[in-house]
């Protein structure tokens, strides 16, 4: 068996993103700090007094200011998951490979328009344990990063996104989170979208092989590159323009 089959998440290649989970923790994080701060306006009845006196105690307001501010970045997340839903991600292969190549295909209700550029970011990350004591944190480097513009084509509930990269030869598998310091790849997909954009990020099995994909449109072969999306929109203002 494979260790990227000793992950729940991953046995199955229908990989969900971390949107769910954000979504949850931003709302979880909301909810909690409204039930600590917006009671501070009301267990002092002359707060806005001790204001005009003490022009300091201000400060005090910024608690529920950023609490509604929260409100709204909850409710946000929220609209997104509807309108978007999990949106799993097919691994081709599976799993990726290195010195082979990594791909994938996402279907998603978004009404189909080829003018639409969904850039598609593969990385490599080194995470590990930064600090000591209280200012432990956890970060991540970048080790290898390849982007590029995905293939889209209709399907029957809206829009499907595929990929595929070149692997280098060079790259660590994926690891554990079993220890502080360990490798892990990622995948990014965003999309500038009337009302919400579209994002979604997939932590993925990238493992030592020579696999390729069925996926025929490839980032370096046959996607357009960024600079040629860029380009592609430049020419077209140009002929609106004539």
């Amino acid at each position: 068996m494979g260790p990227w089959l000793q992950r729940k998440e991953w046995r199955d290649n229908k990989i969900t993103s971390n949107a769910k989970i954000s979504m949850y923790f931003i709302w979880c994080f909301n909810i909690l700090w409204n039930a600590i701060s917006l009671p501070i306006l009301f267990t002092d009845p002359d707060l806005i007094n001790n204001v005009q006196n003490k022009p300091e105690t201000a400060l005090v307001f910024l608690f529920p200011i950023v609490g509604i501010i929260l409100v709204f970045i909850s409710i946000k997340a929220l609209k997104n998951w509807r309108k978007f839903g999990s949106t799993p991600l097919i691994l081709d292969p599976f799993p990726g490979s290195i010195s082979g190549q990594t791909g994938g295909t996402i279907l998603t209700r978004i009404h189909y328009d080829p003018n639409l550029n969904f850039i598609v970011t593969l990385s490599c990350l080194s995470s590990y344990i930064s600090g000591t004591g209280k200012d432990r944190s956890r970060r991540e480097k970048v080790k290898w990063q390849s982007e590029g513009v995905c293939f889209t084509e209709p399907h029957f509930e809206g829009t499907s996104i595929s990929f595929r990269f070149d692997t280098p030869s060079d790259l660590p598998e994926s690891e554990p989170k079993n220890s502080s310091s360990y490798h892990l790849w990622r995948i990014t997909i965003a999309c500038d979208l009337p009302g919400t954009d579209y994002e979604r990020s997939y932590e993925i099995p990238v493992y030592k092989g020579n696999r390729l994909s069925s996926i025929k449109y490839g980032t370096e072969s046959y996607h357009k590159t960024l600079d040629q999306a860029h380009e592609g929109l430049h020419e077209i203002t140009q002929i609106t323009t004539v």
